[in-house]
């Protein structure tokens, strides 16, 4: 008979939420609460033949490291949300201010997404032999909430043509960021 016993070490995780990255050009604003877009950020060069009047290109990364020092296992994973000014855009008749909050909800949302994400780490044992793997699908996971967030916010309110949505948007996110914030 033959028997043997996998064993996976948990590792010491280190998370934090990070608002500076090496920025070539300034070309990412990183989210901060009370650092809001503004017209001037939106860069980009509208798509030709687009029906949208703006388009906010808005998301969240990590960086990790992992170090292992006398039996002491320790991952760092370091996250950021960031708004892209280059892929980032507006035409003419978008920038208007209420366009630009409807952007703005876009970025907010982006940031939404990050502490969900956050969250959903902070509450993973991470393991030395699975950790990339556990990363992995966790941010997977959060992409795909982020997408499907983005996408309904869009279609609930016809790309910000539906004031009252708009409005009920925008409360909903503003509730569950201040329910979420990075303390």
């Amino acid at each position: 008979m033959i028997s043997s016993i996998a064993f996976c070490q948990q590792v010491n995780t280190v998370i934090s939420y990070e608002t500076e990255l090496d920025n070539p050009g300034n070309r990412f604003i990183f989210y901060q609460p009370a650092q809001p877009v503004f017209i001037a950020d939106f860069k980009g060069h509208p798509e030709a033949g687009s029906d949208a009047v703006a388009i906010t290109n808005s998301g969240f990364m990590f960086k990790m490291g992992y170090r292992s020092a006398g039996g002491n296992e320790t991952l760092n994973i370091k996250v950021f949300c960031s708004f892209d000014k280059e892929k980032s855009w507006m035409k003419e008749n978008g920038k208007t201010d209420y366009i630009l909050q409807h952007e703005q909800l876009h970025f907010d949302i982006s940031y939404l997404s990050t502490l969900l994400f956050i969250n959903k780490l902070k509450g993973t044992k991470f393991t030395t032999q699975k950790y990339q793997s556990q990363i992995r699908n966790v941010y997977d996971a959060a992409v795909n909430t982020l997408e499907q967030l983005q996408n309904l916010y869009d279609t609930e309110t016809r790309n910000g043509q539906v004031k009252e949505k708009q409005q009920a948007w925008t409360a909903k996110i503003k509730m569950q960021l201040h329910s979420l914030a990075v303390n």
